[in-house]
């Protein structure tokens, strides 16, 4: 029995990212293929059986836990669950208290004793797991300079460079839009904000052994923690052993992520009201041609809910959408049957803070006399789409 328990807690242990491939782009027949391209040890793979809609599957034997995965999807299938992105940005907040400078580590770096001692240094297993929020964050909490130190990374094997380029200048980016004069700064050596200033003295924990928790908040956490571990555990390792598979259903899901840049955002300047490109930003822009048949597909498989249905009048409906919403999955372009979707070149930053939603095209409404379901159409019609093709097929 004891030994049953141990295997029990061991898989636990070792799941410390966790994937959820209900989420995953593929299950809509999408191209997605960004955690297989960039996984620097290939733990990921594509589970093709017909079970699983060939959705993620990550191998823990392989896996070195660089969270590259984690910042790169846009849906959020995979979640580090030991160091997650709350924790990271609790331990920003602590640290605000005592600095206005702080720098990101890697593990690597660690091991090397390649770190400054004149700032608190964040150590990430890797820098590659940075996204937006976490480098904003020190904005909000009055710190003015972010330092992510790259010395290893032109050597190292997870080859995550030119994604931490990226992150770090869409993050400046929103912070000199947002009016804030933090800086975030990216190289081998620190830059004169950080090199001037005396050694930091203050004896805080390290991010890995950080519990912002009070006692009472510490077991309610384990207790969460356990539960939630739990059930990914049964609805992924063991689930073959306790049940028939299903057909993994669509998820809709706004990815944490991207709630916390949100939030973050709120806590800086008003924008600037002119339009900025889009560039290398984590979200699209939409609009739609008239060649769109208002089938709603692009509605029923935006997994986090950017394009919705809208109820205009009695008779008329359409769609909008909200670009805080967007993650850039590009799903709703490749299903999009008449290609009728296309992206703006610019954004309202005014509209991303404010998370409206944006009318994009209207239509008559109707309802299906054979389904009873409401379509619509750009002209009268008595039976939806999908009726009208099985009769078609089938005939009346």
């Amino acid at each position: 029995m004891l030994n049953k328990y141990d295997k029990i807690i061991s898989k636990i242990e070792e799941m410390s990212i966790s994937a959820q491939p209900r989420r995953c782009l593929r299950n809509h027949s999408s191209s997605c293929s960004l955690c297989l391209d960039k996984c620097p040890v290939k733990a990921i793979s594509i589970d093709s059986s017909e079970e699983t809609r060939s959705t993620p599957r990550v191998d823990f034997r392989l896996c070195n836990r660089c969270g590259i995965c984690a910042a790169l999807c846009p849906t959020e299938v995979f979640k580090i669950t030991d160091i997650t992105d709350e924790k990271i940005l609790l331990y920003i907040e602590m640290l605000s208290d005592y600095t206005s400078a702080l720098a990101f580590g890697c593990s690597y770096q660690a091991e090397r004793q390649e770190m400054v001692n004149s700032v608190p240094v964040i150590t990430l297993p890797c820098l590659g797991r940075l996204n937006e929020a976490m480098l904003l964050a020190p904005a909000t909490r009055g710190i003015s300079t972010a330092w992510i130190n790259s010395s290893s990374c032109e050597e190292c094997p997870n080859q995550a460079l030119s994604l931490i380029k990226r992150t770090v200048r869409t993050s400046q980016e929103l912070l000199e839009i947002f009016q804030s004069q933090s800086k975030i700064f990216l190289g081998p050596e620190p830059p004169k904000a950080v090199k001037k200033r005396r050694p930091f003295r203050k004896k805080l924990p390290p991010l890995a052994d950080f519990e912002p928790f009070s006692r009472r908040g510490f077991f309610e956490n384990i207790r969460k923690s356990v539960v939630e571990v739990g059930v990914l555990l049964v609805e992924g390792e063991l689930a073959p052993f306790l049940r028939e598979p299903e057909l993994p259903r669509a998820e809709y899901h706004l990815p944490g992520g991207r709630r916390s840049l949100l939030d973050l955002l709120k806590k800086l300047k008003k924008p600037d009201p002119s339009e900025v490109a889009i560039g290398d930003f984590p979200f699209l822009s939409l609009k739609i041609s008239e060649s769109c048949s208002g089938c709603e597909s692009c509605v029923y498989y935006c997994p986090t809910k950017a394009l919705t249905k809208v109820r205009l009048s009695e008779e008329t409906a359409g769609l909008q959408f909200s670009i805080s919403r967007c993650t850039k999955c590009d799903l709703c372009r490749e299903l999009c049957p008449e290609k009728a979707i296309h992206y703006r070149e610019f954004f309202n930053p005014d509209v991303l803070l404010s998370e409206r939603k944006e009318p994009l095209i209207s239509f008559g409404s109707y309802t299906c006399k054979r389904c009873k379901s409401e379509f619509l159409s750009s002209e009268p019609a008595n039976l939806c789409r999908y009726c009208r093709k099985k009769q078609a097929i089938f005939g009346s």
